[in-house]
Formats: structure tokens, sequence, C-alpha cells
């Protein structure tokens, strides 16, 4: 019986100190987005939006390794822009979210890991996810890590932009 508590102690006092979403994310502290576009071959821009330096200029279809962690206890926030010739330009941010792998994991995986919640995975950067405002209709979000963002022709309104095809842009 003391072997059994002993074995319990080492499990809980060993739960305390992990972090869920730190143990399932690899070691690059960042999140794989893959940025497509219709039409293909636009030009994008990434800024971190923190340091407000450009960290990405290329074309589209590109996939990238971005850094979730800004900060202890801050992530990292991305001013994304979409442009090409004869289209109007889309503009959006990616924001830190907390991710189900921190709130969820932490709680039911580790029997209240509070040094998971609290240092951890704030620490290792993994407790982020990078999310899009989900309300514009220019950006879809095809995967977890894929976004689809259309280019709307000049002078479109996002209310009609699913009535005028991509292709048809003057």
């Amino acid at each position: 019986m003391k072997k059994i508590l002993q074995f319990l102690l080492v499990g809980a006092v060993s739960a305390m100190f992990t972090g869920c979403a730190t143990m399932t994310r690899d070691e690059s502290e960042g999140q794989i987005v893959q940025f497509d576009s219709k039409p293909e071959f636009a030009t994008i821009f990434i800024r971190d939006a923190n340091e407000n330096q450009l960290i990405y200029k290329g074309q589209t279809p590109v996939r990238l390794d971005l850094k979730t962690k800004h900060k202890f206890w801050r992530g990292k926030t991305y001013k994304v822009t979409v442009s090409k010739d004869g289209y109007d330009d889309v503009v959006f941010l990616l924001k830190p979210r907390a991710s189900v792998e921190y709130g969820a994991g932490n709680a039911a995986l580790t029997g209240l890991g509070l040094f998971g919640w609290l240092v951890v995975d704030p620490m290792s950067g993994a407790m982020w996810n990078l999310k899009h405002n989900a309300r514009d209709p220019r950006i879809r979000q095809l995967s977890e890590s894929v976004l689809e963002i259309t280019l709307p022709c000049k002078g479109t309104t996002p209310e009609n932009l699913k009535a005028t095809s991509v292709n048809r842009c003057k």
C-alpha cells in the first residue's frame, strides 16, 4: 500500500510540473500557416506587429513557420497584406488565442497542473494559436493551418464578393 501511495504522489507531483500544450507542440515554438490566394501568385507581406518588422515578402501560395510567442504571457500578432494588380488589397491580423491544449489539456490531463498553466506553457509559447477574424468573407480557414484569401476586384464591396468572379477583373 505504501508503494502505491508513493507512486500516486510522484505521479501527481510530476503532473503539476508539466504543460500540456508544450508537450503536444514541436520545438519550433511556432505554428505552420499556409497562405493561398485567389487569384494565385499574389504578393504577400507579413509583419510582426509587436516589433513592427517585415518578416516575409513573397508570393502565394506560401507555407511559413510563424512564431507564436512574443514574451512571457504574450503571444505574437502578425499583420498580413495580400495584394495584386487589378485587385483590392486584403489586410488582416493573425492574433494569438489560447489553444485548446493549453486550457482543457492542462485541466483534464495534468490534474489541474497549475505550474503548467502559469509557467511552462506561457514560457514556451505553446499556449498560443494564431487566428484571424473569422467574420471577414475574404478569408477562409480551409484547415487548422491553411488560410485562403480571396482578393476582390477593385471597388468590390464585401457584400457582393461572392457574386464576383475573381477571374473576371479587368
